[in-house]
């Protein structure tokens, strides 16, 4: 073992725990569902209070560069409210991790017995996420799904339509497109698709394939409509210091380039590294 890394590991807990690291949740999320060699570098964490239930389900890391800490569970890394809750993971089916992800307090992933989940590289679910899986949810990389939203793919309810009789299945599947966002207290119903780099307004329901729409739109209302097309979310820190400095002193539109970019480097940057 590296020499530096057995100095430093006493410091590294030290600092983790003052941050919430729940060791023996850690602990115990790793070497359950992990294969050994996955399970002794640690590449899930869990901060404070974490209720695991459901039976014979996995956790999947399909990733070839584990880190420790690469994904997390109920760390508050939101600005709109302090740590509370008790996070909530329900695993009778598979959970899917591409790569890094980031998982708010007071969340709840429940994945049903012969459901999955994918969980792409570079994702985050912030504080009070509900997501259950009947089927298959896909969250393509780089998907950030802000606080209080739900994702299922269910009507939990089966419906009988009393003129004809027929019955329609209970869940479809669920794909959120790569770098899309996904604004606060926003429903994801079952059968929905979203395009990559959509953004989805605060409070919205949405409740069908988008694809239609291409990729940079905005959609948003009850049900969701397009709203927008042609617009990214700026990413770039450096241009976001300009822009402040610019509508500190104006509310006229600031100029900058056109087309689009490498967003998932920015993003990946930003939040994991």
């Amino acid at each position: 073992m590296n020499i530096r890394k057995v100095i430093l590991s006493p410091w590294y807990l030290f600092r983790k725990c003052q941050a919430g690291l729940n060791i023996y949740k850690t602990c115990l999320l790793n070497y359950k569902f992990l294969p050994w060699k996955q399970a002794c570098r640690f590449p899930i964490h869990v901060y404070g209070k974490l209720h695991l239930s459901g039976d014979f389900g996995k956790i999947l890391i399909e990733s070839e560069n584990l880190q420790a800490g690469m994904i997390t569970f109920g760390a508050n890394f939101s600005q709109f409210e302090a740590t509370q809750g008790i996070t909530l993971l329900d695993v009778s089916g598979v959970i899917r991790f591409q790569g890094y992800c980031r998982i708010g307090h007071k969340c709840t992933l429940s994945v049903q017995p012969s459901a999955e989940i994918f969980v792409g590289n570079g994702c985050r679910l912030s504080n009070g996420v509900k997501i259950k899986v009947y089927k298959y949810i896909e969250i393509q990389p780089f998907v950030a799904i802000t606080s209080e939203c739900q994702v299922f793919d269910t009507n939990f309810h089966y419906m009988r339509d009393t003129v004809t009789g027929l019955v329609q299945p209970l869940s479809k599947p669920v794909v959120i497109g790569r770098c899309s966002w996904v604004g606060n207290r926003t429903t994801i119903m079952k059968g929905s698709v979203l395009p990559p780099y959509t953004i989805v307004s605060s409070n919205s329901l949405v409740t069908r394939d988008y694809s239609n729409l291409g990729s940079y739109c905005i959609i948003g209302g009850m049900p969701a409509k397009l709203l927008k097309e042609h617009v990214t979310r700026v990413y770039e820190w450096d241009l976001y210091s300009k822009l402040d400095e610019h509508f500190a002193h104006s509310d006229e539109p600031y100029q900058t380039y056109t087309g689009t970019i490498n967003e998932e480097e920015y993003i990946e940057k930003a939040y994991f590294h």
